[in-house]
């Protein structure tokens, strides 16, 4: 069938709607949610493409993250929901892709899938098809937990806490927040407080914030 009309969700934008100050907690959780997502998803990923450089340092991830962004804008201008990075571009990564051929593809099947829309959505839905590629992409994953110093309880306690807080609460962002606020007290109740970048303390502070002030 031809694809859903955009045009009642197309630029339809009230940009004046943020001087109002009941939408700074929104924007600002929505920030979080987008940013720690991507973040947790592209080092996920990088990692096991073997992207990564020693002491975990991604090259090139100011690309990786700003064609996020474009995406993430893209999408709100044509009214769809958030367009960011999915932790299912494991399953290509660890059939060989690597140059952006394998996205090329899928973004194509994507467009085929359009006029499939109705098709897709009822099998889309449908527990049993989803469940085993999640697992899949689960297993690719947790396969990381090697390189963390599960010796030191202020190093595996927040990535222990980080993987719970993902698999209960179905949300990267809650289990990235969780991790970093263990970690930061951690660090600062065992005496390791030059191992802390300032960066995690106010990052803990927000993270706090969302949790107890602003929740969505």
């Amino acid at each position: 069938s031809a694809p859903p009309s955009l045009l009642p969700t197309l630029f339809a934008l009230k940009p004046l709607a943020i001087l109002k100050i009941q939408f700074l907690s929104v924007i600002f959780v929505f920030f979080m949610i987008d940013l720690f997502d991507t973040v947790g998803t592209l080092v996920g990923v990088a990692e096991l493409g073997g992207f990564t450089k020693g002491g975990g340092e991604m090259p090139r991830a100011r690309e990786a993250l700003l064609s996020d962004a474009l995406g993430t804008c893209a999408g709100a201008l044509l009214g769809t929901s958030t367009v960011t990075s999915y932790v299912e571009s494991c399953s290509g990564i660890s059939d060989g892709a690597r140059t952006g051929l394998a996205n090329i593809v899928t973004g194509t099947l994507f467009i085929l899938a359009i006029f499939f829309s109705p098709i897709v959505r009822m099998f889309g839905s449908y527990n049993p098809i989803i469940a085993p590629a999640l697992i899949m992409v689960g297993f690719m994953m947790i396969r990381g937990v090697k390189y963390i110093d599960w010796e030191d309880a202020s190093e595996g306690i927040p990535a222990f806490l980080t993987i719970v807080f993902i698999a209960f609460s179905f949300k990267i962002t809650e289990g990235i927040g969780f991790g970093i606020i263990s970690y930061t007290i951690l660090k600062l109740a065992t005496g390791q407080s030059k191992a802390i970048n300032p960066a995690l303390i106010v990052l803990s502070i927000l993270f706090i914030i969302q949790f107890f002030y602003l929740p969505f």
